[in-house]
């Protein structure tokens, strides 16, 4: 993998519609997922602002989901494990910032979580002139899908809101803001664990990465950090996307 990949890569600001609609969806020579192109972009995390439009929680606390729709779009955000509070107090309806990693499971372009917090639905329309003003028609096009309710906009228009570089600020410093627990794990230990729960399923043709962070009380950022660096070392592979085993 690149030098560049093993950085932590921008979060483009982009919409749904962008991103799934992309016919450039890349993929390394082991059939991994590496990025989404948008007009040139290589686009691995992403900065969006949307409305929760469904929400799912397993049973056993271990898994949330939520559906996020921005008018031209809508894409699944997963959390495991002990990720799962970023998504505990986010709630059917509320507009979201969200910065997060995509990943490729099952034919499927989903989230993993970074950074979710709640704000005022006016920046939905603040996004747009953004994206507008960015992308053009690229976005416009993207929202011929627009079919849901933006709470709260119908009092909204561009001259309501804060000069473009002030809301620029203000929507950096809600990202800076946001209280969000990194916790540090010993390398060695986090990487043997892994290697050893991807050793106890090679029987079964190895273990879906989903079921890997769900299995393990860590978090999910540090062992997405761990895969991704043994699977540039060789140490283990992916026989199909999102499936490892033991090289």
């Amino acid at each position: 993998m690149p030098e560049e990949f093993k950085k932590r890569q921008t979060a483009f600001k982009v919409s749904i519609g962008m991103i799934s609609s992309s016919d450039k969806v890349h993929f390394d020579e082991e059939n991994r997922f590496r990025y989404v192109e948008v007009k040139g972009k290589e686009i691995y995390r992403i900065n969006l602002i949307a409305n929760v439009i469904d929400k799912f929680e397993s049973n056993q606390k271990q898994y949330i989901n939520i559906t996020l729709d921005d008018g031209t779009g809508n894409i699944r955000v997963k959390a495991f494990a002990d990720s799962i509070h970023l998504l505990q107090n986010i709630h059917l309806g509320d507009s979201v910032i969200l910065v997060g990693v995509i990943r490729f499971y099952n034919d499927e372009l989903y989230v993993m979580p970074e950074i979710i917090k709640a704000v005022d639905p006016k920046w939905l329309v603040a996004r747009k002139l953004e994206l507008e003003a960015e992308y053009g028609e690229l976005y416009s096009n993207a929202r011929a899908y627009e079919t849901i309710e933006e709470p709260g906009l119908e009092s909204v228009s561009s001259e309501s809101l804060k000069n473009p570089e002030e809301a620029k600020q203000e929507m950096e410093k809600i990202i800076e803001n946001v209280a969000y627990e990194k916790i540090e794990v010993p390398k060695t230990g986090l990487r043997e664990k892994i290697i050893e729960m991807i050793k106890l399923n090679e029987t079964e043709g190895g273990i879906d990465i989903d079921k890997l962070i769900m299995s393990m009380k860590e978090p999910v950022e540090n062992i997405n950090k761990e895969v991704t660096e043994l699977l540039e070392e060789g140490s283990i592979y992916e026989p199909k996307p999102g499936r490892l085993r033991i090289l």
